[in-house]
C-alpha cells in the first residue's frame, strides 16, 4: 500500500541493503530532512504507533509536491525495517543499521518462535547481512530527524495537550524471570522445606529490596542485586527501564549479566479529597518532605475539607498564581530563544506572540516552536507575516470575543457621552460621529455583518452601517487625531 501511494508522487523510491523503504523527493540543496517511523509493532502492543509517523511523513511529501516551488532542503520518507522486533526479540533493525551500530554477530544467532534464522528469514527480501553497511551512506546528507509517533497518550490527556515533543530518552531491556523448583509435597510440608516457584516468586516481589511492580515492570532499590529463588518452572516478562541510558542510581543483574533495572524519584499528583487525614499531612511534614497542593481558590474557601487541615494548609505559604501578563510572556520568549534556540526571531515578532497568545503558556511557547521549526524547514527568515500566517488555528483561539456592547460602552465612555446615546436616534453631531466610530469599529474587531451589527444600534439599517464604516474608513487617512482615537480604542481591546 505505501508503495502504491508513493508510486503517485514525483519522489524516487529506494530500499536499502538492511530493508528499509526510502523515499527521496529533491529540494533545492542536498541537505535533507528525513521524516518517518515504523509499520511493523509488537504483539498485543500499539499497532498504530509507528504508522501514524510513515503516514504523517506521507502527506508532508503529498505537500511538497503541491507546492509551487521546490522547498529549500530535499526531504526524505523512510520506513524503517523491523523496528520493534516483534518476531525476532531484538527491536531496532533497520535504524540500527543504518547508524552503524547493530551488531550482525548477534543478530546473526537470532531465531524465531519457530525455528527460523533471521538471516535465512531476511534473505528472502533481499537483505544480506555481510552487506550492511552499505544503508550507512544514507546518513550523508542528512541534517534533521522528525518522527510523529503515538507515544503517552494518558500524560498529554493529563497536561491537556494535543502533541508533545519529546525531552528525554528512556533504554529498555527485556528479560524473561524464570524461577525453577519442585512441586512434589503434601501439604503438610513445612514451608521453611518447600521448593514452591510460586511461592519463591511471590515472595521475590514481596521483599523489602522489591521497590514496586507495576504490571509486568518490577523495580528494585537503590543498590541492591536480583532476588533469586528455587521452585517449579514459573515464566516472568520483565520490561525494565532505564533513563537517559545513564545517570544509574542502582541496578540489578541478571544470570546472563544484563544490567536492566533502577528505581527512581517520582512526583504523584494527590486529590486533595484523598488527603483529608490530618495524621498523613503532619507525618509527610514530620519526615522533612513537602507537600504542594493546587487549587482554584485559597484554603479558606475549599469546600469538604477538614478543618485542622486547611489550618495546616493556611500555615504553609500560600501563592495566589495570576495569568502572566505581557510583560512576563514576553520575557518567557526571549529567555526561551536565548537557552534553547540559536534562531534569529525579530523583537516585533516577540511583540506580536507575546500580545495576541494569551490564554496559556504551553500555547504561547508552542507557537513559538511551530514558527521556528516551519522556518528552517523551509529555509524562511522568521517574520511578522509568516508569523500571521502559519499560526492562525492558535490566534484563532486566542482571539478575545468582543462584544458590540463593549464598543458602545467604551466609545462613549471616551467622547463622554451616555452609552444609551449609541442606540438612540438623534442624529445631532456629538452622538453621529461616536456612533459612527462604534460602528467602524465592530466591523473590524468582529465577524458580524453589516445586519447584524445595524440591529444591535436600535435596528439601523445595514446601508447606514456600511456608510458610517466607510465615512470613518475615509476620515482616518486625513485626520490624524481620528486616527489616534482608533488606534487608542484598539488597543483598548487588545
Amino acid at each position: 500500500m505505501l508503495r502504491e501511494e508513493l508510486a503517485t508522487m514525483p519522489v524516487e523510491v529506494e530500499q536499502d541493503e538492511a530493508g528499509n523503504l526510502w523515499a527521496y523527493f529533491k529540494g533545492r540543496s542536498t541537505d535533507t530532512v528525513v521524516v518517518g517511523s515504523h509499520l511493523d509493532s509488537v504483539p498485543a502492543g500499539g499497532w498504530l504507533d509507528g504508522a501514524l509517523g510513515v503516514m504523517g511523513g506521507l502527506e508532508v511529501l503529498r505537500s511538497l509536491a503541491a507546492a509551487p516551488t521546490p522547498p529549500q532542503r530535499s526531504f526524505a520518507l523512510v520506513d524503517w525495517a523491523d523496528e520493534e522486533g516483534a518476531r525476532f526479540s531484538r527491536s531496532l533493525f533497520g535504524s540500527a543499521a543504518v547508524a552503524g551500530t547493530l551488531d550482525v554477530d548477534i543478530v546473526r544467532e537470532l531465531k524465531d518462535r519457530w525455528g527460523n534464522l533471521l538471516p535465512d528469514v531476511v534473505a528472502e527480501h533481499g537483505v544480506v547481512l555481510d552487506a550492511l553497511d552499505g544503508c550507512r551512506t544514507r546518513l550523508e546528507h542528512v541534517v534533521a530527524y522528525l518522527e510523529l509517533h503515538i507515544e503517552q497518550g494518558p500524560i498529554l490527556e493529563h497536561e491537556g495537550l494535543g502533541i508533545g515533543i519529546v525531552t528525554g530518552t528512556y533504554g529498555i531491556e527485556r528479560e524473561r524471570l524464570v524461577f525453577s523448583g519442585q512441586a512434589a509435597h503434601a501439604g503438610t510440608m513445612p514451608m521453611g522445606m518447600r521448593r514452591d516457584s510460586l511461592r519463591a516468586l511471590v515472595r521475590s516481589f514481596a521483599d523489602p529490596r522489591v521497590g514496586g511492580v507495576a504490571g509486568n515492570q518490577v523495580y528494585l532499590r537503590d543498590g541492591e542485586q536480583s532476588l533469586s529463588a528455587d521452585g517449579e518452572c514459573w515464566h516472568w516478562n520483565l520490561d525494565t527501564w532505564q533513563k537517559d541510558l545513564q545517570s544509574r542510581a542502582g541496578s540489578a543483574t541478571s544470570a546472563t549479566g544484563a544490567i536492566y533495572a533502577i528505581r527512581a524519584a517520582c512526583f504523584d499528583p494527590v486529590p486533595l479529597n484523598v488527603m483529608d487525614d490530618f495524621h498523613i499531612s503532619t507525618g509527610v511534614i514530620a519526615r522533612g518532605l513537602r507537600l504542594v497542593f493546587a487549587a482554584d481558590r485559597a484554603p479558606q474557601a475549599l469546600d469538604g475539607v477538614e478543618q485542622r487541615l486547611l489550618s495546616r494548609l493556611s500555615m504553609g505559604l500560600v501563592a495566589d498564581i495570576q495569568p502572566a501578563d505581557i510583560e512576563l510572556r514576553r520575557s518567557i520568549l526571549e529567555h526561551r530563544l536565548a537557552r534553547f534556540s540559536p534562531a534569529q526571531v525579530p523583537a516585533d515578532v516577540i511583540e506580536f506572540l507575546a500580545r495576541t497568545i494569551n490564554r496559556n503558556i504551553r500555547e504561547l511557547v508552542g507557537g513559538l516552536n511551530k514558527l521556528i521549526a516551519y522556518a528552517q524547514l523551509t529555509g524562511q527568515a522568521v517574520s511578522l507575516q509568516l508569523a500571521e500566517e502559519q499560526l492562525t488555528d492558535i490566534l484563532s483561539a486566542n482571539r478575545r470575543r468582543i462584544t458590540i456592547d463593549e464598543i458602545q460602552k467604551a466609545c462613549a465612555a471616551h467622547y463622554r457621552i451616555d452609552a444609551a446615546e449609541m442606540r438612540s436616534h438623534r442624529r445631532a453631531r456629538a452622538v453621529a460621529r461616536p456612533r459612527q466610530v462604534a460602528m467602524y469599529l465592530c466591523k473590524q474587531l468582529t465577524d458580524l455583518s453589516y445586519p447584524e451589527i445595524g440591529r444591535q444600534f436600535n435596528d439601523k439599517h445595514h446601508s447606514t452601517v456600511i456608510y458610517s464604516v466607510e465615512k470613518i474608513a475615509a476620515l482616518r487617512k486625513s485626520d490624524p487625531e481620528l486616527d489616534r482615537v482608533l488606534d487608542t480604542l484598539v488597543k483598548h481591546f487588545a
